[in-house]
């Protein structure tokens, strides 16, 4: 005599639900982490970014005040020497370059194509003059930055030094941290400049 199968219980029955209703919390529950850690992420950069534009903010309103007391403005060529003449990311390029250099070292294309992309003269800090503006006794020009550079910490402190030092301004400027292949600390800076000149009277 067959014997025949038995339903299974509605005690089982809540049993499978309840896992499955778990698993759906679960899910959704990771589902919401997942979007928090986006919303933070995306909170520190505006935080940072908006750090950054007091400082900046700060600054510019340093370098005005002094220029309305002194009248100094940057030599001529302090632009184009103290401020384009200067040469980023050189800790890391001395690092990626002995690495590559040594014995230990057996290929590796992304550290490779990284010395590759910052040991050249694309990482330069250029301008184009945009705009000037005249009153009687002051002219200004404009100056916008041809294509974004890569700096580290230090780059970035020594920059800003030699913008505030020569007295130029800095109406615009943006900055977003970068990966790279060495895990660095790098950021991707663009920026316009502000070039004040007396005129002769």
């Amino acid at each position: 005599m067959t014997r025949k199968k038995q339903k299974p219980t509605s005690f089982v029955r809540l049993i499978v639900y309840g896992v499955l209703f778990s698993a759906f919390l679960l899910g959704l529950e990771v589902h919401w982490i997942s979007n928090k850690k986006q919303e933070l992420l995306f909170l520190e950069n505006k935080i940072e970014n908006a750090l950054f534009l007091a400082h900046k903010q700060k600054a510019k309103a340093s370098i005005n005040q002094r220029w309305h007391q002194s009248g100094a403005l940057p030599t001529k060529g302090y632009l184009q020497r103290e401020v384009c003449g200067q040469h980023f990311l050189q800790k890391e390029k001395k690092e990626l370059r002995e690495h590559i250099a040594s014995n230990a070292f057996f290929g590796n294309k992304e550290l490779e194509s990284r010395f590759a992309a910052i040991a050249n003269e694309q990482n330069r800090l250029l301008f184009k003059e945009d705009s000037i503006e005249t009153t009687p006794f002051l002219q200004e020009s404009l100056y916008t930055q041809k294509n974004p550079i890569e700096v580290d910490n230090d780059d970035l402190v020594t920059l800003l030094t030699a913008i505030e030092g020569g007295g130029l301004l800095i109406p615009d400027f943006s900055m977003k941290r970068k990966s790279v292949a060495n895990d660095r600390e790098v950021f991707q800076v663009n920026m316009q400049l502000i070039k004040r000149e007396k005129l002769s009277s």
